[in-house]
């Protein structure tokens, strides 16, 4: 979360989080970056993360693949 300088590295396994922690992983398949009120927004179910991410509110790099296998955490 650049916007309040704040990283955290969630582990997820076949769309399950597993686990998390505070601060950025040194090598992750993906990494999606967003400010706090945009994440607070998909996890209170009244920001839709597909929308967010066409306006540029929602940066990824990696694979897309392995983005769509975590849309059951963001929906």
């Amino acid at each position: 979360f650049p916007d309040v300088g704040v990283a955290y590295t969630f582990h997820v396994e076949d769309g399950v989080l597993k686990g998390y922690e505070r601060g950025a992983a040194e090598r992750a398949d993906i990494r999606v970056s967003m400010s706090s009120s945009v994440f607070i927004g998909i996890i209170d179910k009244k920001t839709n993360p597909i929308k967010e991410y066409q306006l540029g509110r929602i940066n990824v790099k990696g694979s897309m693949s392995d983005l769509l296998k975590m849309r059951k955490l963001l929906f």
